[in-house]
């Protein structure tokens, strides 16, 4: 769960969800809006002057404002990310740079009688309608609890929240997961990934490639880690999310841990597999479809950062069974050498991330692509049908020069 240097962060108070930062606590006494009964123990409570002096940006024209009052136009670079818990407010940021929408900064001051932007107002903005992520208690179906008491809103475009309102709702079996899900995202680290290909530059002397078309959700890491460390990936199912974000990537034999997908290559039949290639890490046999609605699925990648040296770098053992052996499986990775990354210290591997990618026609085409929206249910599921169109894809966009990919057969 995140710390209170981890900031926003979320805790259940009173058996409630609240929300603080490290700022200026209160004490016991303190309330807010009059409900002492919400905060139950000393918590961080933000008055006016506080709350507004967190919602300033620098501006391209090295003015300062308070985007609080001010009526952000469309094209902005950042939007605010809004909770709220019974009228208690806590504001931060989301950088949406790779976002094509939102790459022009705003140039110039709002006007002094600019009206308070809404959140309803900067989602409509972007001709998006407004999007309400429900409680815990509502995904779930649950009938206790007020869920005005532990109502959480994230204003984030686009649209997608609806799709992972779903997927929490298939992940867990409780309230707690649910809340535990939702207190260790962190927005102000939270982005989407444009389709355009692009290098981050080294991390542990390996090359981080921009994971194209995938909404990344941060989430507070469970251990420190430097920030050379190497990025990676991790496929898995849905349902083992509130684990992996509880406990970390384990090795199997701890606890309920099990060997999903063999242990090729490994010398203990105990090693943890990332992938440096998010595409290797996200393909089906990894990271299965969970369907969200009609015609509408998505999947989920934890996105790691690995201790350089710690681990075994091997070639990709997912064969020709499942993807041609002379297409490479990825177009920032050639051939299949090193696809592989097994570890043995689960201490030296910290998940950082949740990435998420939506398919079928419902899915946004700016954001995961027009193949992503092509996929169909069709005869063999929709897993299939994703594999069946990214093949064609690569086959048209590779030169043959570069389809000399060999992967291993397993």
């Amino acid at each position: 769960m995140p710390t209170r240097d981890q900031a926003p962060f979320f805790r259940l108070a009173g058996g409630k969800l609240n929300m603080g930062r490290k700022h200026k606590p209160k004490t016991r006494d303190a309330a807010v809006d009059g409900e002492k009964h919400l905060v139950r123990d000393p918590i961080t409570v933000y008055d006016e002057k506080t709350l507004r002096s967190q919602v300033t940006r620098r501006l391209g024209t090295g003015s300062t404002v308070e985007l609080l009052d001010s009526d952000i136009p469309p094209g902005a670079e950042f939007l605010l990310c809004r909770f709220r818990s019974r009228n208690k407010l806590l504001l931060g940021y989301i950088k949406m740079e790779d976002y094509g929408c939102l790459e022009k900064a705003i140039r110039t001051p709002p006007s002094p009688s600019a009206k308070p932007a809404s959140p309803q107002r900067l989602l409509q903005a972007k001709d998006l309608p407004p999007t309400h992520l429900p409680t815990p208690n509502e995904l779930l179906g649950k009938t206790c609890g007020s869920p005005e008491e532990t109502d959480l809103i994230l204003d984030l475009p686009p649209t997608h929240l609806p799709t992972l309102n779903k997927l929490l709702g298939k992940m867990c079996d409780s309230p707690e997961e649910a809340n535990l899900i939702l207190g260790c995202i962190l927005p102000e680290h939270s982005r989407v990934y444009s389709l355009e290909p692009q290098q981050y530059g080294f991390r542990g002397g390996h090359m981080y490639h921009k994971p194209c078309g995938w909404l990344r959700f941060a989430v507070a890491a469970r251990r420190e880690y430097d920030h050379n460390w190497c990025v990676a990936y991790h496929g898995t199912r849905h349902n083992n999310v509130p684990s992996i974000l509880r406990r970390g990537l384990l090795r199997p034999g701890d606890g309920s841990v099990q060997v999903a997908h063999g242990q090729a290559y490994s010398t203990t039949g105990r090693s943890i597999y990332v992938s440096p290639s998010v595409e290797y890490a996200a393909f089906p046999v990894y990271s299965q479809f969970v369907e969200v609605g009609k015609e509408h699925w998505a999947q989920l990648v934890v996105q790691c950062r690995v201790c350089p040296s710690s681990f075994q770098k091997e070639p990709g053992s997912l064969g020709n069974k499942y993807w041609p052996e002379d297409l490479p499986i990825d177009p920032s990775y050639p051939t299949c050498d090193g696809l592989e990354w097994l570890i043995e210290d689960e201490a030296l591997v910290v998940p950082t991330a949740l990435l998420l990618r939506e398919f079928g026609p419902r899915a946004d085409p700016g954001l995961f692509g027009p193949i992503a929206c092509q996929v169909q249910r069709g005869q063999q599921g929709p897993e299939y049908e994703w594999t069946r169109l990214r093949i064609d894809h690569m086959k048209r966009t590779i030169p043959p020069s570069r389809q000399l990919s060999v992967c291993h057969v397993m």
